[in-house]
Order: structure tokens, then C-alpha cells, then sequence
């Protein structure tokens, strides 16, 4: 699972169709992770244990096809999983933003919580100041609490009523 630097840099955000787009959105609501990692590094993910798929979704839109953790028995499938990272997950997101339903607000979050870091990066660099990290960032802060909070695992009866 090794990046190519140089590929980030060319990335352009794919024009997809509209069956396309919906396709991935469903695959990222069902199967798939939208997160900072470390509080700072957005992935966006989808697990599956049909690596065609995956390949596809590389295929069409970048990124990188992982292989997952070694399935306990011969009873479990090997699983893999598709990444984008970063610079290139914030465009995309926006792509698939308006097909999302149960991802949603991760997307909003974390298209927020770039662009605001993006932002500060910018002025900064304009400034001549050095950049830090987003620790006295407050509203950054908030938002990657909210992420956190969305993603976190177990029944959440304040998103999930029951009838």
C-alpha cells in the first residue's frame, strides 16, 4: 500500500457521471470511512472484499487499492480497502457530496475543516509566518470533535431512533 508522491501532484478531481457519482457516494454510505487521522490527516476509505470493485473505484476516480488484514479463518473472505487522502479527498468529497445521505456531515466536516486549514496555511505563507498545527484552532478543533463523535462506534440513539 505505497503512495506515488508525483501522482498527487497531478491529480485532477475526475468528471464523473451522475450514476457514477451516486454508485461511489452509496459505496462510501455503506461500506465506507470518512476520518482525521491524528486529528489532522483526512482519508476517505471504502472496505470490501471484492477487490474489482476497488479497482474500479481507482481506477475512475485515483487513489490507492490496500489489502486488509489477514481474515482470521478460511470461513472469512480477504478484505481490501481503497484510499484517498487528503488534497485529493476534500475535491472529491465535494464531487459526491450531493449524493451522500448517511455520510453527509462527515463530508461537510471534513471539506470544512480543510478548507479552514488550507486557509490558514495560505495566510500565513503570504505573511511569512510558519504554520503549526490546528491545536489552538478552536473551531478547527470543534470540527474533528463532531467527526470524531459521528464515527464513533456503537448505538447512537440521537441518529438512529428506534421505532
Amino acid at each position: 500500500c505505497v503512495s506515488n508522491k508525483s501522482a498527487v501532484e497531478r491529480w485532477k478531481p475526475p468528471a464523473l457521471s451522475d450514476a457514477e457519482a451516486g454508485y461511489i457516494a452509496g459505496l462510501i454510505d455503506g461500506e465506507g470511512s470518512i476520518s482525521l487521522l491524528n486529528g489532522r490527516w483526512l482519508q476517505l476509505r471504502i472496505y470490501n472484499s471484492h477487490l474489482g470493485m476497488l479497482n474500479w473505484v481507482k481506477a475512475t476516480v485515483g487513489g490507492i487499492v490496500c489489502r486488509g488484514k489477514t481474515p482470521p479463518s478460511a470461513k472469512h473472505k480477504q478484505g481490501y480497502f481503497w484510499v484517498l487522502s487528503m488534497r485529493r479527498a476534500v475535491p472529491f468529497l465535494g464531487i459526491v457530496l450531493r449524493y451522500l445521505i448517511i455520510k453527509r456531515r462527515h463530508a461537510e466536516i471534513a471539506v470544512a475543516f480543510y478548507e479552514r486549514i488550507w486557509r490558514a496555511k495560505d495566510e500565513a505563507r503570504d505573511d511569512g509566518r510558519s504554520v503549526g498545527s490546528t491545536a489552538n484552532d478552536h473551531v478547527a478543533l470543534e470540527l474533528h470533535a463532531e467527526l470524531k463523535s459521528l464515527n464513533r462506534r456503537g448505538p447512537r440513539p440521537d441518529l438512529d431512533p428506534s421505532p
